[in-house]
């Protein structure tokens, strides 16, 4: 069976899909884009609303995980890198194949949330 928006739409409601896995978040976002999903609309903005409230952990991950890779070994006493986890690279790689709007979005969301712990 092929997922179409209505059918994406009717598996994320509130109804059967009340909270969004962090880990999830980025894939149902990409699924959007795919099959052309427009924000402006009411129900389909629900979903892109729930999928950037659940990802600012995941969104921490990728930036961590990018310092950490960009700080080489310093501060690594040995010179030993902690391996990332697979759900790590695969959420960096996720991450870096969406369009830089959404990044953004989920950039400041991830930036606005960790401004209010």
């Amino acid at each position: 069976h092929k997922i179409d928006r209505e059918m994406l739409l009717s598996l994320t409601s509130e109804k059967v899909m009340p909270s969004m896995c962090p880990e999830e978040a980025i894939f149902f976002i990409q699924m959007m884009i795919r099959l052309g999903m427009d924000a402006d609309d009411h129900n389909q903005k629900r979903l892109y609303e729930k999928c950037i409230d659940a990802a600012p952990m995941v969104v921490q991950g990728v930036i961590d995980s990018l310092c950490q890779g960009n700080a080489g070994d310093m501060g690594n006493p040995g010179g030993y890198r902690r391996k990332a986890s697979r759900q790590t690279k695969n959420a960096c790689v996720d991450y870096s194949r969406l369009p830089p709007q959404i990044k953004v979005d989920l950039l400041e969301y991830a930036l606005a949330k960790q401004q209010k712990s």
